[in-house]
């Protein structure tokens, strides 16, 4: 299994942050786990990134408006 990797940098283009503690604070709440690699640098995993948006899938799914 091959786990892709999204650095620092791609983190702070995509997401609009230019600061480090900015992007960290973001990544804590939206629920996405993340490593401090050499010098503090922000590391996560794709698969991180997903997890709170799968969460929000489940919760959707889970909630049906139909009535029975």
């Amino acid at each position: 299994m091959t786990t892709s990797l999204i650095q620092e940098e791609e983190l702070m283009e995509w997401s609009g942050f230019k600061r480090r503690t900015a992007l960290v604070n973001w990544l804590r709440q939206c629920g996405i786990p993340y490593l401090l690699g050499n010098h503090g640098r922000v590391c996560v995993t794709a698969e991180s990134v997903n997890l709170p948006l799968l969460h929000i899938q489940r919760v959707l799914a889970d909630s049906s408006d139909d009535i029975f």
